[in-house]
């Protein structure tokens, strides 16, 4: 019975040991990346840019620590599966603070400027959405609601029409920008002046990471062109 139970207690022992050793270093890989990117307020996307920089730099400090190394193949097999379940667990920390964080924007209405020619009025909303376990740490996009000053313009065909975006720094420089159809099946395509256009950028086109800390202004490029 002694017997049985001490083989019992070093089985449960090597199993805490392992676990605890992956589970430590993705400690210490958060600690460092939180002593090398401070959580900071950005203008338009509060604590987002920085805890997507945070993350990356924790996800390098795990590479580093636990290196995939090995004299046989079984041992780097194992090496391997050990550093990706600390990267499993590590984005799985980041996820629930990125989720939080996205969660106190929704509604969140930030500056859009527009060419008025085309447009009375322009509304842009942050809109959170659920990210899966293996999607990047974008959790917003932004919902336009646009008042038409005319009718959206066609092709020479009659057909769809390209348009886009730009996110701005607080000097107008491009930090980046994204670009959609709008086909001539939408019914947007059939909406007289005063008519109100609505359309979700999705949240893979906003500015990540240090793009996203200098975030001021989106900037409607004219329908068509």
């Amino acid at each position: 019975m002694k017997k049985v139970f001490l083989f019992s207690f070093m089985v449960a022992t090597a199993l805490l040991t392992t676990s605890c050793g992956g589970g430590s270093k993705v400690n210490e890989a958060i600690s460092q990346a939180e002593q090398e990117v401070a959580i900071v307020e950005s203008p338009q996307l509060g604590k987002l840019p920085s805890l997507q920089m945070q993350y990356d730099a924790a996800k390098k400090a795990v590479s580093e620590l636990m290196k995939v190394e090995g004299n046989s193949l079984d041992e780097l097999s194992k090496s391997g599966e050990e550093r990706k379940s600390a990267l499993d667990e590590l984005h799985k920390t980041y996820r629930e603070k990125v989720i939080a964080e996205g969660k106190a924007l929704d509604g969140k209405v930030i500056k859009v400027d527009f060419n008025s020619e085309y447009f009375q009025a322009v509304t842009a909303t942050l809109k959170t959405h659920e990210i899966s376990e293996s999607e990047s740490l974008r959790p917003v996009g932004v919902e336009l609601k646009m008042t038409l000053a005319k009718p959206l313009p066609k092709n020479r065909y009659g057909g769809s029409v390209m348009w886009g975006w730009k996110y701005l720094d607080a000097q107008g420089n491009e930090l980046s920008g994204g670009a959609a159809y709008i086909e001539s099946s939408d019914p947007a395509m059939e909406l007289e002046a005063g008519g109100v256009w609505t359309y979700t950028i999705e949240s893979i086109n906003m500015p990540y990471g240090e793009k996203g800390l200098k975030f001021e202004t989106l900037s409607l490029n004219t329908p068509g062109i």
